[in-house]
This record gives C-alpha cells, structure tokens and sequence, in this order.
C-alpha cells in the first residue's frame, strides 16, 4: 500500500515543484516551449508576437516563483500559510481560465492546453480548500 499524506508543506512543494519545472523548460529551451504548447511558428502566426527572450522571461519568473515557494514553506507562520494559499489559489485559478480560454481561442493545442488547465484548477482548488479550510488537519489517503 502506497500511503499519501497531504500537507500544507507536501502542497507548497508540489506547487514549487510545478512551477519549477514548467519555468526550467520555458528557460532553457524557449523555442521547444512554445513548439510544445503552441505549435510551430508557421502554423501560429501570434508566435512571431513572442521572440525567445520574452519566453526566457516568462520562465525565469516561474523558476523565481517557485524558488520562492521553497524557501518559505518552513518559515511561515499559520496565518502567512492561509494567505500564501489563498492568493496562490485564485492566481493559480486566473491561470487555468487563461489556458482554458487560449484553448477555446485556437491559441493553445488542445491536448496541451486543457491538461494544463485542468492540473493547474485542481491546484487552484486544492490551495484554496487548505486556505480557507478551519483546522490545520491533515489528509491521509491509503491505495
């Protein structure tokens, strides 16, 4: 049996790990990053819109951002843990409307864009469940 355990600190480092990756991506192949979720340059006009530095921005902030998550999930204190979900929470679910209507528009492929968007509202929805939740009770799951 596999047990999980879901914590304040396993969220935090899930969420970190998320953006980490995504960022690194974005950061250290811009062009294979856009190939991936929005297709080749020749088929998606809007690309030529996003040089490779804007795509290298874009990743340094989220590699930043998680970087971020890392280094306060030990040192927050409860009520800096609820706000550190809740705003998570609603940018994580602003995040998943954009990939849900860059999807919807044509912009996005679908296969990549509504997997990001479904992982990234059920992030948004687990964020804002731990901040707004009563007690600092833990989940355990066995399977």
């Amino acid at each position: 049996m596999v047990r999980i355990e879901l914590t304040d600190r396993n969220l935090i480092d899930l969420c970190a790990a998320t953006q980490l990756a995504l960022g690194a991506h974005a950061l250290a192949a811009p062009d294979n990053f856009m190939d991936v979720n929005f297709g080749p340059k020749l088929s998606h006009p809007g690309r030529v819109l996003a040089p490779p530095e804007l795509t290298r921005w874009n990743g340094a902030t989220m590699v930043t951002l998680g970087a971020m998550g890392l280094a306060a999930r030990n040192g927050l204190t409860p009520e800096g843990k609820r706000r550190w979900f809740q705003t998570g929470g609603v940018a994580s679910a602003a995040c998943a409307a954009l990939s849900a209507a860059d999807t919807l528009r044509g912009r996005k492929r679908k296969s990549v864009g509504w997997t990001h968007a479904g992982a990234l509202a059920t992030i948004a929805g687990l964020k804002l469940w731990r901040g707004f939740k009563r007690n600092n009770s833990r989940v355990k799951a066995e399977i």
